[in-house]
């Protein structure tokens, strides 16, 4: 390390400098105290040569001990302008000379720290943000819901007198339930404060095809289940899956204009629960697709904000699971996600 070879060095000079310097000095004492005479006839070019060196080797020390100064000094600015221009991930390396290592650490310890204030500040800043924004969207749906329940209760009247009203007010029941979920969800902050449940997969993608269904919006769509021989149990929230699935169908269908296939699959992959989804869409090519995946870039939707895949990947990492997608252009679109087990399974 620098450190360490600039004291070594340091080492050295500082014994030239005994040898060199306080060794003739010593000398040049004791001729001095000799007789006048004597001094000037015998020594005068040895007094010379003596106080030369004495010089030069008092100089170099100087220099070295100046150097060797500037060095923990010019570490500590450069430290301290990393630190403030936000690099609170910058540290000081280990030096073998102790009294330079405890410089060092008591600089990274106080970097530590700032580091760990600075991300308790940004933490509680975002729980406040979302604490605020968790209370307007709550205070903003309340007039939607109390719509959609004049509806529903409507609607529900009006079944026995006619049928077609069935369909409408189990959809308009399908999305209240969802809607007050979601006004629960972020009341309580179940995403913070509480454990994941356990679900069955198959159920919870069920529950999102009839409500797609039941809006009769895509005659022209075909939807295709290939699920797994028995009941797949992850351990999650219902309404994040919900939300990424919903994300991923949407967008499927929207890409195919609601005329095309839409296939479904769960199956067993490395002790992992994966979901493939899959349209016949127009399909992306690896440019496109990258954009997308990384979240506010929208593709082939006219009011789309690229916020849903955001969503998808969110929600998948904070099960700890793995999101892949590949996409043919002229031939669709697929998303692979696998999930962790709530229990041990086999294939």
């Amino acid at each position: 390390m620098k450190g360490n070879k600039n004291y070594k060095l340091f080492n050295r000079v500082l014994a030239l400098f005994l040898i060199l310097g306080v060794g003739p000095t010593l000398l040049l004492t004791i001729v001095f105290n000799l007789p006048l005479d004597f001094q000037i006839r015998e020594y005068r070019m040895i007094m010379g040569l003596l106080l030369i060196l004495s010089t030069v080797s008092t100089l170099c020390l100087a220099g070295l001990i100046t150097r060797l100064l500037k060095y923990p000094l010019n570490q500590l600015l450069h430290a301290q302008r990393q630190v403030r221009h936000g690099n609170l991930s910058f540290r000081l390396p280990e030096e073998e000379n102790e009294e330079l290592q405890r410089l060092f650490d008591g600089f990274n310890k106080m970097a530590e720290g700032i580091a760990e204030a600075t991300q308790q500040k940004q933490s509680f800043a975002e729980q406040q943000s979302f604490t605020k924004l968790a209370s307007k969207v709550i205070h903003d749906l309340r007039s939607p819901l109390s719509t959609l329940k004049v509806a529903y209760d409507f609607c529900n009247s009006q079944v026995s007198s006619n049928p077609k009203c069935a369909k409408c007010a189990e959809l308009t029941k399908i999305s209240l339930k969802r809607l007050e979920d979601i006004a629960e969800e972020l009341l309580t902050e179940r995403k913070i404060l509480s454990s994941p449940s356990t679900i069955f997969l198959h159920e919870t993608i069920d529950e999102l095809l009839l409500e797609l269904a039941l809006q009769e919006k895509y005659p022209s769509l075909t939807i295709q289940k290939s699920y797994h021989n028995v009941p797949l149990q992850i351990s999650a929230e219902k309404n994040d899956l919900k939300r990424a699935f919903t994300n991923i169908i949407t967008n499927a269908v929207e890409a195919m204009h609601g005329n095309g296939n839409l296939t479904i699959a769960t199956t067993i992959d490395n002790n992992s629960i994966r979901i493939d989804i899959k349209d016949t869409g127009p399909g992306m090519t690896p440019e496109i697709l990258e954009k997308v995946l990384q979240g506010g870039f929208t593709y082939g939707k006219a009011n789309g904000n690229g916020i849903g895949m955001t969503v998808v990947r969110d929600v998948v990492e904070k099960y700890k699971g793995l999101l892949k997608v590949t996409s043919v252009v002229k031939m669709g679109t697929t998303f692979h996600i696998s999930l962790p087990p709530a229990n041990p399974i086999s294939n």
